[in-house]
């Protein structure tokens, strides 16, 4: 029995052909979705730091409209 006219092992040639595309795939895959994961948790830091920043701003100083007159 030869080895090209086997369909046994045709099928399993193709079959592991297949699972190393998708594995391939899958790869590519992770690699992106780690890269969008990474830059998200740049830009989430970045909002954290401007949220401090405008909450110490608010505290150091009131606002105009929350400053009551001299005559009060």
């Amino acid at each position: 029995m030869s080895n090209s006219t086997d369909p046994e092992l045709d099928r399993t040639r193709d079959r592991v052909t297949q699972l190393e595309q998708r594995i391939t795939y899958f790869e590519r895959l992770l690699e992106e979705l780690n890269q969008v994961v990474i830059e998200q948790s740049k830009e989430l830091a970045a909002h954290k730091t401007q949220l401090t920043d405008l909450e110490a701003d608010r505290t150091e100083e009131p606002a105009p409209h929350d400053v009551k007159p001299p005559h009060y």
